[in-house]
C-alpha cells in the first residue's frame, strides 16, 4: 500500500490514506470543531490553525478517538498523527488529538 490523499468534495476537508490501511480524516470550516466552525457555508473557507480529526479503518468506521471525532487540533500535529497511525501507536494518536485514552482503549484497533 502507499499513502494516497482525496479531497472531500466540498472543499472543506482531505483524507489521507496510510500505509497500513488506515485513514486520516480531516475537517475544517463549517460545521467542523475548528476556529472557522461558524464560518459562512457559501464564503471561502478562510485559514485555520485547528481541525478535526477522525480515523477510519478499511470498513470506514471510527476507530481509536474515544468520540469518534477529536475537535480543535492543531494543524501542526497532522504530519505526526498520520506517522502515529502508520505505526499503530494508537495511544500517541490520542495525545496528539488531545484525548485520553486511558477510559476508551476499546476503541483502539486490534493488532493483527
Amino acid at each position: 500500500m502507499k499513502q494516497t490523499i482525496t479531497a472531500m468534495k466540498n472543499g472543506r476537508g482531505i483524507q489521507i490514506g496510510t500505509i497500513n490501511g488506515y485513514t486520516v480524516s480531516i475537517g475544517f470550516g463549517p460545521s467542523h470543531y475548528c476556529e472557522n466552525y461558524s464560518a459562512d457555508y457559501n464564503a471561502e473557507v478562510e485559514p485555520t490553525s485547528t481541525m478535526e480529526v477522525a480515523i477510519l479503518n478499511k470498513a470506514h468506521q471510527f476507530v481509536c478517538l474515544p468520540y469518534d471525532v477529536a475537535g480543535h487540533v492543531k494543524v501542526s500535529h497532522l504530519g505526526d498523527i498520520v506517522a502515529a497511525v502508520e505505526s499503530s501507536d494508537w495511544a500517541r494518536v490520542c495525545h496528539l488529538c488531545g484525548e485520553h485514552d486511558d477510559d476508551h482503549r476499546n476503541k483502539f484497533p486490534k493488532k493483527v
